[in-house]
């Protein structure tokens, strides 16, 4: 598996840590596609069923170690971020979410105070973009 996989795989796990996916968050990761170059709809939902049956057996943990293992270190922020992305999208940090992405980071060797930056982060972005007042902007 590839870096941009692990990475899809780890935001399939973000947005199923509050116990199932959403429709919106399947659609926003999809939509983000942009982010990963050659990926198409259809492979990223084949790659999302295929994480269903590989990861059905393993914990928060687990998929976290084995993900964050195939992801460069120069990315792990990034990665943080979009996860970050995901769990706000609702506006609503469910316990489990944050738990799962700090336990991303701590594979990584971030912090916890870097991702709750982060998350604030995603969350007044996604603040001021609902009431119109931001403009998306790139990383």
């Amino acid at each position: 598996m590839y870096y941009k996989e692990a990475i899809l795989c780890l935001m399939f796990a973000t947005a199923e840590a509050d116990g199932q996916m959403r429709e919106d968050e399947l659609i926003s990761i999809v939509t983000m596609k942009d982010v990963f170059r050659g990926h198409n709809e259809q492979d990223i939902i084949a790659l999302y069923k295929e994480y269903k049956e590989r990861f059905a057996d393993k914990d928060f943990s687990e998929t976290a170690s084995i993900m964050t293992r195939q992801i460069p270190e120069e990315l792990f922020l990034a990665t943080l971020s979009i996860l970050a992305d995901i769990i706000v999208l609702d506006f609503n940090v469910d316990i489990k979410e944050g738990s799962f992405i700090s336990i991303v980071a701590n594979h990584m060797g971030i912090s916890d105070t870097a991702v709750k930056v982060l998350l604030l982060t995603a969350l007044s972005r996604k603040l001021m973009m609902n009431t119109g007042r931001g403009e998306p902007f790139t990383s």
